[in-house]
């Protein structure tokens, strides 16, 4: 239809218009008003036109009237024409299978030129779908033969000349067009609105798959706090199914400890603002589930309607977190040695947290009576425990007796179908027990030390990791008990000879304090008893280590047998035993004891077939008649052992003051000084020499000490005299010069600089022909290099043997071990040995330092000295220095190296090494 064609049917409309309502009143414009709305709603002009001529016969007209009523309509009818065509709408008339009329937006919607739809053959087969051409047939077959609906809507897919897919809504009427059936529409490019729609469809898909299919836990809830919509995941925490939940508050499902802090989450989401919080959820098994949960505003329109709440279960991560906690603070109360049971109860504590609903405890075996002995279990009902207090270790006996005879865990997830529980049976039925999980508890050389046992009121059996947890506990318990074990050994041998089992000298000593004490209060007596086995070395040397140690375990049982339970034996060192007889009425009843040991070791000791006779020589003090302190009880009783023993042995002496003259004090020292050796009593403390100009350790002297078991440390002027008078002083000074040697390459190993270590030698040492080899042999065991080796030799021994010792010292020299002329100064012949012996160093006698820088002579002779020492090209060291004065005199004087207590006194060796460190720091 062209612009010509709608105007004529808008004329013709008009006109019948205006006849029918003229007789009314006039009423052009309302009715021109009236007549744009009608053709813009329905645009069915042939239907208007028809009835309007109908009514033009039964209406006159005057030529005024008519007039003025179609300049009204002409100009609606250009308004209509204007807006059909400028119409943002697509407007249409099909007929035949053809497009009779298109305004210009259907041809630009489509992508056609106007001529191209309604003189170019297109039909709406081309514009639509394939899809939707059958669709589109039969609808505009039923359009236009249907009679009853006039008005027809319809989305359909069409597409563009160009091909692109364009989603459509079609409005359809039915109509005369040209006096034929045709149909009016108009259709509106909805594409841009269906794409949103797809989109927000998509969209809502993907937002139900994510709440759907999510793995973690979703909830929405209303501004009320009420569940209005679970995902599958959700119930899984708590146990509930979605449609308990709907509808129902969240509070009763939290922790009480955790609603408060839930609560202000809730409200903070509520105002609009995303938060986190971590809470525990009570399962509908009662166990408690640990969450971290993100709560996110539900806003809709810009008001918030409620909450979704999204959780991830976190309980088996503050396990974990809980187990490696625990486990740290164990390891922490081991290392504090904090009470056994404090350490099994946290480990218990961390199991029960671990295994829910299960009762654990500790059982530890008792090897005397192969049991297993209830020790710790606090969850453990008291009714259970007195039944199960004391485990017999038998294959029917439970977890923990099969697990001690396995050594390897026992799962037990049925007790009642289990035969290894066939004794106990009765009690796990009482008891409501139905599984039972049992680990050995292991030390570090794979003996059982008990178990560790969890019981569980369901059939219950443990994955990996959980068997694996519970060796961790096991092994930390492992750790708890075996470090219990060892510090109670420790304390033991702190306290008791590990040999005999006898108390040992320190307990010895705190029993005897005691009764001082206490005899001193009640005025009783009591006496110390010294024992010494006679000719031990003997046997000890013939048979070997071993047999001496059964030997004196042997000597040990029948000294006890011989007191009472109220006395004590104690094993002081080597072959000598001390006991403590308390209380004591006389002198007599020691006496009696004596004789009765006496008696006991009168019987032969059996050994590899052979029999030994064994004697004791015996020593008696009485206290308060022979001394009131320990110590001194303890000496009068060895002196009075020592004067058995000058008797010919095999006898018992009563102690007497005449006991304590020098005499027979040196008698015992000359008696004891064989066995001190091979008992290692001696030690070897060191005295630092230091570098003048760079206050460097640079060396050490060697002495001596004796650590007497009576008399305390021995300096060496209290013993060395009669080491030399007795000839001791030989084996003494080779294991001086071997201990020096090997002390010395400890320190070196240990990572600190060299030095050079001197040893004091005898002059006794150089008849014997051995000393050159002692001391090579003593470098070469050692490792020790020659040169960090220095002999000391007292310039009077040098004068009064010097035939004898210019060879060795020659020797000595060439292998390259330092030589060195103690108390120099003090010799009363010429200096002309000097030339004669190897030497290295001259050491000014400590008598001549003492003296300056304040006395004149002292000064003389030190200053000569070291310019004597210049001459000849030796090394220069003053020993004795005690003042800062003297220190800077020498130092002044050229001095190469000093020793005394200013720069550092005799100490042992592990803090001499201490002190080296020192001293080398930079």
């Amino acid at each position: 239809m062209d612009e010509q064609v709608v105007s004529r049917g808008v004329w013709r409309a008009t006109l019948a218009i205006a006849i029918a309502v003229i007789s009314v009143s006039v009423i052009s414009e309302r009715f021109s008003a009236y007549v744009q709305r009608v053709w813009a709603i329905h645009a069915q002009l042939d239907i208007v036109f028809d009835s309007l001529i109908c009514a033009l016969a039964v209406v006159p007209l005057t030529y005024y009237s008519v007039a003025r009523i179609a300049r009204s309509f002409r100009e609606a009818n250009n308004k209509f024409i204007t807006l059909v065509r400028q119409n943002i709408t697509g407007i249409f008339i099909y007929q035949e299978g053809k497009f009779q009329y298109v305004n210009p937006r259907f041809a630009e919607m489509f992508g056609y030129e106007v001529s191209d739809l309604v003189t170019g053959g297109i039909s709406f087969s081309d514009i639509v779908d394939e899809k939707c051409i059958p669709l589109i047939n039969e609808t505009i077959c039923r359009e236009v033969t249907n009679t009853r609906d006039p008005d027809r809507h319809y989305e359909l897919a069409c597409k563009t000349a160009q091909g692109e897919s364009l989603a459509c809504e079609v409005y359809l009427t039915r109509s005369l067009y040209r006096g034929k059936p045709a149909i009016i529409g108009t259709i509106i490019d909805r594409t841009e609105r269906k794409q949103i729609e797809l989109a927000l469809s998509r969209r809502e898909q993907q937002y139900r798959a994510l709440f759907q299919h999510n793995p973690s836990p979703v909830y929405s809830l209303d501004t009320a706090g009420c569940f209005t919509d679970v995902n599958p995941a959700g119930p899984d925490i708590i146990g509930y199914p979605v449609d308990e939940l709907i509808g129902k508050p969240f509070m009763p499902y939290l922790l009480s400890d955790d609603l408060p802090e839930a609560l202000s989450a809730f409200r903070t989401a509520l105002e609009g603002e995303a938060c986190h919080v971590n809470l525990s959820v009570i399962h509908k098994t009662g166990a408690h589930r640990n969450l971290e949960l993100n709560i996110i505003p539900i806003v809709v329109n810009g008001q918030v309607e409620g909450v979704h709440g999204i959780a991830r279960d976190v309980t088996k991560e503050k396990k974990a977190d809980a187990f490696l906690e625990g486990q740290r603070r164990v390891l922490e109360m081991i290392a504090k040695s904090e009470k056994l049971n404090h350490v099994l109860k946290e480990l218990i504590d961390i199991a029960e947290n671990q295994f829910e609903g299960c009762i654990a405890c500790v059982y530890l075996i008792d090897k005397q009576t192969n049991h297993l002995v209830f020790a710790l279990g606090p969850s453990l009902p008291a009714a259970c425990l007195e039944k199960v207090r004391d485990i017999a270790i038998d294959a029917h006996n439970g977890s923990s007796a099969n697990a001690v005879i396995r050594k390897e865990p026992v799962i037990v997830t049925n007790i009642f179908a289990d035969p290894r529980w066939s004794n106990l049976r009765t009690v796990a039925r009482e008891h409501d027990l139905h599984a039972c999980w049992s680990i050995p508890i292991l030390n570090a050389f794979g003996e059982v030390l008990g178990t560790f046992t969890l019981s569980f009121g369901s059939e219950q059996s443990p994955d990996l990791k959980e068997l694996d947890l519970m060796k961790t506990i096991t092994y930390l318990a492992g750790l708890a008990i075996e470090r219990k074990q060892n510090e109670e050994y420790v304390e033991h041998l702190a306290f008791y000879d590990p040999l005999t089992d006898l108390p040992n000298r320190r307990l010895f000593t705190e029993r005897l304090s005691q009764a001082v004490d206490h005899a001193k209060r009640s005025l009783q007596r009591l006496a110390v008893m010294y024992v010494d086995v006679d000719r031990f070395k003997q046997i000890n040397d013939s048979l070997g280590h071993n047999y001496g140690d059964l030997f004196l375990i042997e000597i040990a049982q029948r000294l006890t047998q011989c007191v009472r339970d109220t006395d004590t034996v104690a094993r002081m060192s080597g072959d000598e035993f001390t006991i403590l007889l308390y209380p004591m009425n006389v002198i007599g009843d020691a006496i009696e004891v004596a004789q009765r040991i006496m008696r006991a070791f009168a019987e032969p000791v059996m050994l590899e077939g052979n029999e030994f006779n064994i004697t004791a020589s015996i020593g008696i003090a009485v206290f308060p008649d022979d001394a009131d302190h320990v110590s001194s009880l303890i000496r009068n009783a060895d002196v009075a052992m020592y004067a058995a023993k000058s008797l010919g042995k095999n006898t018992y002496q009563v102690y007497t003051p005449a006991m304590n003259d020098k005499a027979f004090d040196t008698l015992i020292l000359q008696s004891a000084m064989s066995k001190a050796l091979a008992k290692g009593e001696f030690v070897l403390h060191y005295q630092p020499r230091v570098n003048v100009h760079t206050s460097k350790i640079v060396g050490a002297e060697a002495l001596i000490r004796w650590n007497h078991p009576v008399r305390g440390v021995l300096a060496p002027g209290e013993f060395i005299h009669l080491a030399e008078e007795t000839g001791f002083i030989v084996p003494l000074g080779k294991w001086v010069i071997r201990e020096a040697c090997k002390q010395n390459k400890a320190w070196q190993d240990a990572g600190h600089p060299p030095i050079r270590v001197a040893v004091n030698v005898s002059a006794q040492q150089f008849f014997q022909n051995s000393i050159v080899c002692d001391i090579a042999e003593a470098l070469e065991s050692t490792g020790l290099s020659p040169r960090d080796l220095e002999i000391e030799i007292t310039e009077g021994t040098l004068m009064k043997h010097e035939r004898t010792i210019v060879g060795i010292l020659e020797e000595l020299h060439a292998m390259g071990v330092h030589i060195s002329v103690d108390d120099f100064g003090t010799g009363y012949s010429s200096l002309s040995y000097l030339k004669q012996f190897k030497v290295h160093t001259l050491k000014i006698d400590q008598s001549f330092i003492k003296g300056i820088p304040d006395k004149p002579d002292d000064t003389a002779i030190a200053e000569t000295v070291i310019a004597l020492a210049r001459a000849l090209k030796l090394s220069v060291i003053a020993e004795g220095v005690e003042t800062q004065a003297q220190l800077e005199f020498l130092r002044s004087k050229q001095c190469d190296e000093l020793q005394g207590y200013l720069l550092g006194r005799p100490v042992p060796p592990e803090k001499f090494s201490f002190e080296i460190e020192m001293a080398h720091a930079p």
